[in-house]
């Protein structure tokens, strides 16, 4: 198929903005269609203008929140779209603090340091497990992606070898007996890791459904905080984007510096 349009939603905030000018630059040097987001300005708003002026290739540069605004109908929750993934608990808390965008180490230490030893915000979560799953006895986080995030599997950096699995990944991240004191915790849950009592849970699925105590919990929406009204209603539309990538993707020569 020949695209004789293609447009780049560009965020120039995303990030650090570290490649943002780079991206300007080749895109403007193949007469690409820039359309860059300020102040007030939605992603999605952008994309949507740009399909109607007659685009026919949409091209997201940005952070997650700007490729699932641009990239629209793939995974659902609750009947939004997300593209990456959908956390509640410790990380859903720590992406609403103001202070998250620039101190995002910092932030991180404060709200993991909270939610180990006191933890303030509780609810009773309730969800359908496959059997012989181990899952943990208090969960600090939930995350729903799309596609199973599998470290130390994926080439370079990248968490996700597949984006065509077509499947989403539920995953637990928890920390035994949340009662007691912490240096309690942690060899208890040394003690279970050993004997199989698994302080994170995963599994693949194509819809699941959770439940709570409560009215609403605040959510993570492809890192950008939302608070959503329960049950939260996950689902996943396979093959809903097509992924345009260069025709031939060969080997590349690196340099290593070896020492003994």
């Amino acid at each position: 198929m020949a695209y004789t349009s293609v447009t780049v939603i560009l965020n120039p905030a995303a990030g650090s903005g570290t490649h943002q000018s780079g991206v300007r630059r080749a895109a403007e040097a193949r007469q690409l269609d820039v359309r860059e987001l300020h102040a007030g300005d939605r992603a999605g708003a952008l994309a949507w203008e740009a399909v109607e002026q007659g685009a026919q290739v949409l091209v997201a540069a940005g952070g997650d929140g700007t490729v699932s605004a641009v990239a629209g109908d793939v995974r659902t929750v609750n009947g939004g779209v997300f593209l990456d993934n959908v956390s509640v608990g410790f990380y859903a808390a720590m992406v609403r603090d103001p202070q998250y965008r620039q101190r995002r180490l910092r932030v991180a230490m404060r709200y993991a340091q909270r939610a180990l030893l006191w933890g303030r915000r509780r609810a009773s979560l309730r969800t359908s497990v496959p059997h012989r799953v181990a899952t943990p006895e208090q969960v600090l986080a939930i995350l729903v992606s799309n596609n199973a995030y599998s470290p130390g599997v994926a080439p370079r950096s990248a968490l996700r070898p597949r984006l065509d699995e077509g499947r989403l990944w539920v995953y637990l991240l928890g920390l035994p007996g949340a009662g007691r004191p912490l240096p309690a915790r942690l060899m208890r849950g040394t003690g279970r890791l050993i004997s199989g009592r698994a302080l994170i849970a995963a599994w693949p699925t194509t819809q699941q459904r959770m439940t709570t105590d409560t009215a609403s919990i605040p959510v993570g929406i492809d890192g950008e905080a939302a608070e959503l009204t329960t049950p939260l209603e996950f689902t996943i539309r396979p093959g809903a984007l097509r992924l345009l990538q260069p025709a031939a993707n060969e080997p590349e020569q690196r340099q290593f510096s070896l020492r003994w």
